[in-house]
């Protein structure tokens, strides 16, 4: 699978990947999108005192991968761009969230078992 960024200027940081898999021969040289994942920077101001200096989080918004390609390492490719792309946002960020409905129990799973504590 070929990974690309799209990042999205907005007010703070956005990226969006795209997970593309070849499609028929070599020379037809065609791909299809079989994954996404969208990370963005959010700015949380706690008090007014910290007003000018809001603490800074990434979130995963969305990440999707086609069911015929599920189970075959285009999730973890997308996470792993993602947690590579995050770090070149300034200031650095720590930590990196992710938002998961609460009944979805294979997006929770698949969290956990890529070393994402439940919060």
């Amino acid at each position: 699978a070929q990974m690309i960024d799209l990042s999205v200027p907005f007010n703070g940081n956005r990226s969006v990947f795209i997970a593309r898999a070849r499609v028929g021969s070599d020379k037809d040289n065609l791909s299809e999108i079989i994954g996404c994942c969208e990370v963005i920077e959010e700015r949380i101001v706690i008090s007014q005192e910290q007003k000018n200096s809001p603490r800074i989080r990434a979130i995963i918004e969305n990440l999707a991968v086609d069911e015929k390609f599920r189970r075959q390492g285009v999730g973890k490719a997308l996470l792993e761009a993602v947690q590579e792309n995050v770090q070149t946002w300034i200031p650095f960020h720590g930590d990196i969230f992710a938002q998961v409905e609460a009944d979805n129990l294979n997006a929770k799973e698949f969290f956990t078992g890529n070393n994402f504590e439940v919060v």
